[in-house]
């Protein structure tokens, strides 16, 4: 089965209409490096240091979610993809089997295993989009809760400042 289009051609045709709405694109923030140890005692940073670091964080954090949503896009449109051969080809098979035609399990399984298809290959990129999406999102969280706590003592250390006395 031959597509009249490909999941390079969705993802392109997103691209540009994104550019089109006159988005800007974001490029990988720098600041942090590879490898990062988040403070465990916040309230020993300076404020120069809460607020560069809660910029730094931000970065990531909004640099992260692009590419999460990339991932989940094109991990949508190979799923989608993945469905519609899958499905043409277990008809074929269904079409193939004389009496009875096993469950439809069945015949998905025979349908991925079979030589000569992509279909293994669309679903081991499935299995692997998900798999990084899943972590992108926990690293979301992480992102979330760290930017989340330095608010927190940003917002303690303000309300100390405005405190009668202080």
């Amino acid at each position: 089965m031959e597509a009249s289009w490909t999941v390079d051609q969705v993802m392109q045709d997103t691209e540009r209409f994104l550019h089109g709405l006159g988005l800007p694109r974001m490029i990988r923030p720098d600041g942090l490096g590879t490898e990062y140890a988040f403070p465990t005692n916040v309230r020993q940073l300076t404020s120069l240091q809460l607020g560069e670091l809660q910029l730094r964080l931000t970065a990531w954090f909004t640099y992260l979610l692009d590419v999460q949503g990339k991932e989940e896009a094109e991990l949508g449109a190979v799923s989608a993809v993945f469905k519609i051969r899958l499905g043409v080809r277990v008809h074929e098979l269904r079409a193939t089997e004389g009496g009875r035609p096993p469950a439809q399990d069945v015949l998905e399984a025979l349908a991925v295993a079979e030589q000569g298809t992509d279909l293994r290959q669309l679903q081991q990129n499935i299995i692997a989009r998900g798999v990084r999406v899943r972590r992108l999102e926990a690293q979301a969280k992480i992102y979330a809760e760290q930017l989340a706590r330095l608010s927190r003592e940003q917002s303690r250390r303000e309300s100390e400042m405005r405190a009668p006395g202080a």
